[in-house]
């Protein structure tokens, strides 16, 4: 898969619109298709962000309301997200792919007129350097979605020092630079931020005796940093921390709400079986359901004082441009200027 050339994207400004009668259909099938983990627990994960302030998502949205459309869904992250973990016994059940997956295959049964297209560009054992530094180049210049999992790899040393807790970091500033590396190379995209946990606990010995066990830091990722820049680029963010870690040490409530145990949902501390795999996936899936006011009427009209064109989108924004101006502005340095020009934000829209 990181052998394939990408390719220059074939969409033009104009693409084909969804009709109304689309839109609307597309949301009443989206909100019909049910989720096997309960919708509260799901609910705890999603950092989202108000529809105006979404970057892409309305493009996206018109994507998945488009019959015939191809979507193509990206995915960026460590072992948790490339998945096919191969391990003896415990890991057995956990052969059959990543939570990548089970995502995209509820999003093909809320859009079954949509083509999806998958490309798992994560490895093993890796961090947000690398990717910010090479990978990023296999993201295909007409991406529709790319999902960022890079909060846990890396930001833990093994004495317990925290590398991602501060904005002086290099693995905090390299996850900055990978959004906009990648927001340079497919300025169309929506991205998302998935945030990984450590269900690990710690043993307490009291007296010669294990008292209890500690369960591992709320804040002992790079979540909070990370999901900053990702609202700082109009991105939401899926977190496994929020959705389970009430649930991960609680084997009772757990059993009566997931049906399952930390024991069954995942193989290690981070890893997930087969059933984690597929709550996991439904934990980002949810995210994306999680904005129904992005699919929405959208008209575009000539501006006679700008001789571009304004694009009029129903419920997310009303978002004027003019060809005369860059409207992709990756590393402008003073962003009061470049609002001054046009900009919207650091980036401008659509």
């Amino acid at each position: 898969m990181m052998g394939l050339q990408t390719k220059t994207p074939s969409r033009q400004l104009h693409q084909a619109e969804p009709s109304a009668e689309d839109m609307q259909q597309a949301l009443l099938r989206m909100r019909a298709v049910p989720f096997n983990t309960p919708r509260p627990v799901l609910a705890l994960g999603y950092k989202g962000l108000d529809a105006d302030a979404l970057r892409n998502w309305h493009l996206l949205a018109r994507k998945l309301a488009t019959p015939g459309a191809t979507v193509t869904v990206v995915a960026f992250g460590g072992s948790l997200t490339a998945g096919y973990i191969d391990k003896p016994e415990a890991w057995k059940r956990a052969m059959d792919g990543s939570w990548v997956e089970p995502m995209v295959a509820w999003m093909k049964a809320a859009f079954p007129s949509v083509n999806f297209v998958t490309i798992n560009a994560a490895r093993a054992a890796s961090e947000v350097t690398v990717a910010a530094t090479c990978w990023y180049q296999y993201v295909p210049q007409d991406a529709d979605l790319v999902l960022v999992e890079y909060s846990l790899n890396g930001c833990l040393e093994a004495t317990g020092q925290p590398m991602c807790s501060s904005t002086a970091m290099v693995r905090v500033a390299a996850y900055e630079s990978f959004y906009r590396r990648v927001l340079h190379r497919a300025p169309r995209t929506a991205l998302m931020s998935v945030a990984a946990f450590s269900f690990s606990a710690t043993p307490i010995i009291q007296q010669g005796r294990v008292a209890f066990e500690a369960p591992n830091a709320f804040a002992s990722t790079g979540e909070e940093l990370h999901t900053m820049i990702a609202r700082r680029y109009g991105a939401p963010t899926a977190s496994l921390r929020d959705s389970l870690y009430g649930l991960m040490y609680n084997d009772a409530v757990a059993k009566q709400l997931l049906g399952g145990t930390r024991a069954t949902i995942i193989a290690d501390t981070v890893h997930p079986t087969a059933d984690g795999f597929i709550m996991f996936g439904e934990i980002m899936a949810y995210t994306v359901t999680a904005h129904p006011r992005c699919i929405v009427s959208v008209s575009i009209q000539a501006n006679a004082i700008t001789g571009g064109d304004e694009f009029a989108v129903t419920g997310v924004a009303v978002v004027p441009f003019s060809r005369d101006v860059p409207i992709h502005r990756i590393n402008k340095n003073r962003m009061d200027d470049a609002r001054a020009e046009g900009d919207q934000l650091p980036f401008s829209w659509p």
